[in-house]
């Protein structure tokens, strides 16, 4: 099931990557991406039936898609990714494999340290000026995460407008056993 997956040799180079894919991505999204690279969706399997019921109605309402990157990388250690679901239903892969897939993501390992140093880094890309993002405004917005505990979150509005997001977070090396 495995296409080629595209390996960021840095953080500016996985930001390159993700606004080449969406354009759109607001600080939310960047937030969203770096917290599924480190922690993968294990917040989304707290209640499993509910979880498997939204992907299964997700995927009998959803169109398929082959022009979709099959996977998309979530940081730089390869650990998560997330497996876009219009390709993978195109490529003929069952509902049942999907579920399998995402329920294994619970084996990874996490780290709020490697968390907090990702957001750190994208503040010191931004003041350094090698990513052109606020960077004032970047380390408001992780502090109002900090507030929070450093929370999951949704996509933006205009991220789900623009993009119309349908995947699930992966380990990557459930997806090479698989080969």
């Amino acid at each position: 099931m495995i296409n080629t997956l595209y390996k960021p040799v840095d953080l500016k180079d996985l930001l390159g990557y993700h606004h080449s894919v969406h354009q759109i991505l607001e600080f939310q999204d960047i937030y969203k991406m770096l917290y599924q690279g480190v922690f993968g969706a294990e917040h989304l399997l707290q209640n499993k039936h509910r979880a498997f019921e939204a992907l299964r109605l997700e995927w009998k309402e959803m169109k398929e898609n082959k022009q979709e990157p099959l996977i998309e990388p979530l940081s730089l250690t390869h650990e998560y990714v997330r497996l876009n679901l219009r390709p993978v239903k195109a490529a003929g892969v069952s509902l049942d494999r999907v579920w399998t897939l995402f329920v294994n993501t619970l084996q990874g390992k996490h780290s709020m340290l490697l968390f907090k140093q990702r957001l750190q880094d994208i503040y010191t890309l931004s003041k350094a000026g090698k990513i052109n993002y606020n960077a004032e405004k970047w380390l408001d917005y992780c502090e109002q995460q900090r507030n929070h505990n450093y929370p999951a979150t949704h996509h933006s509005k205009a991220y789900k407008n623009n993009n119309h997001p349908a995947y699930r977070v992966i380990r990557t090396l459930n997806l090479l056993r698989e080969e």
